[in-house]
């Protein structure tokens, strides 16, 4: 822990060395669905923190947020503060319904019409990140897509951190998007090492998705479904506990 490392290694994009510099890149991976929940995870909450601000957030805008949700069939709730300097809370979601999300979900309703163009801006972003999600899922990629994905993937960085351009409060002011601060050491992953991986994988005949945890995720998400809306807690009658429930299903 005591022992100075000199920064002579992975140095795209990076201030501070290697936490793990005996561990060769060659030899590590990312989860491209544990990437995904984790950027979309910040998405949100940008988004939610930001409406929450608003006077009538309690009164209209979750109110439209949950029903956008029922649009898309996700169960979604938000949970106000219990203490005076909590926070707002609001269900944890599942991977496919993440997806369902930033595909589909109907950010510029949730703006009022002198702020449309900050929810189209906010909406293009998620599409966006949902667009080079996919990719990284792909079956097979060219050394062509890869570099548009690592052009695109740094662009969208640089579009979800791009500051106020103008003077505030006039006619020509360009409202920036989020800070730097909420750049998140996955999006720095996403933006700087996947195309890496998705090169060295490519040499070897094989894709990101071989390594994907999305199906214990689908597992986890039908478990869900089956087992914990029976319980107390989702609704249901059912007083034994959920693990039991499951133990008995898969034995």
């Amino acid at each position: 822990m005591d022992k100075v490392w000199l920064n002579s290694k992975n140095t795209r994009g990076c201030r501070n060395t290697m936490l793990f510099q005996e561990i060769d890149q060659n030899n590590w991976i990312i989860d491209e669905l544990h990437l995904m929940l984790q950027i979309s995870d910040v998405l949100f909450q940008c988004l939610f923190y930001e409406l929450i601000k608003k006077k009538d957030f309690a009164n209209n805008t979750q109110i439209l947020i949950i029903a956008e949700m029922k649009r898309l069939h996700i169960h979604f709730e938000f949970y106000p503060p219990t203490t005076k300097n909590g926070k707002w809370e609001w269900t944890s979601l599942m991977g496919l319904d993440k997806e369902k999300i930033l595909k589909d979900f109907q950010i510029r309703h949730l703006f009022d019409e002198q702020q449309a163009t900050r929810g189209q801006d906010i909406e293009h972003l998620w599409c966006e990140f949902y667009h080079l999600y996919k990719i990284m899922r792909q079956k097979s990629l060219t050394d062509e897509e890869i570099d548009q994905f690592e052009a695109d993937a740094k662009q969208w960085v640089r579009d979800f951190c791009h500051s106020t351009i103008g003077n505030p409060n006039s006619s020509n002011q360009q409202e920036g998007m989020y800070l730097r601060t909420d750049v998140t050491l996955y999006m720095h992953v996403f933006a700087q090492h996947v195309p890496q991986f998705m090169r060295y994988l490519k040499q070897k005949g094989m894709v990101l998705r071989y390594y994907s945890t999305s199906s214990i995720e689908k597992k986890n998400h039908q478990q869900v479904q089956l087992f914990f809306g029976g319980t107390t807690m989702g609704g249901g009658k059912s007083k034994k506990p959920v693990i039991y429930d499951i133990l008995c299903y898969e034995n």
